[in-house]
């Protein structure tokens, strides 16, 4: 009964590259899994952003009770209509309707 010297060591080289292959691709999986679950995170705790705003410009000059609507992508439960600000400086008025802030300018701009 002869064995081969050369067989033992390349099945002992073939399990190491297989080890190794395994713990590459768990450490890959691993860390894409940690960054999505960052990804995740983020985007539940961020604030709410702007979407869109519509106005009147031509008539927003003009007009006195001219409203801008800003669309914000969560819904807003309250807002300090004192905490708005324009600028410049006007007189606005502002109300909360669901994922809308419409705020009332009461002087033409």
């Amino acid at each position: 009964m002869s064995t081969d010297p050369g067989t033992s060591s390349d099945v002992r080289r073939t399990e190491r590259e297989r080890g190794v292959f395994r713990r590459r691709i768990v450490g890959t999986i691993v860390v894409l899994a940690v960054v999505a679950g960052g990804f995740a995170f983020a985007s539940v705790v961020q604030g709410p952003r702007l979407e869109a705003g519509e106005i009147d410009a031509a008539r927003a000059t003009r007009l006195a009770g001219e409203q801008l609507t800003p669309a914000i992508n969560q819904p807003v439960a309250s807002l300090d209509a004192e905490a708005v600000e324009v600028e410049p400086a006007a007189s606005v008025s502002a109300e909360v309707d669901d994922r809308s802030i419409v705020i009332t300018f009461e002087l033409p701009l």
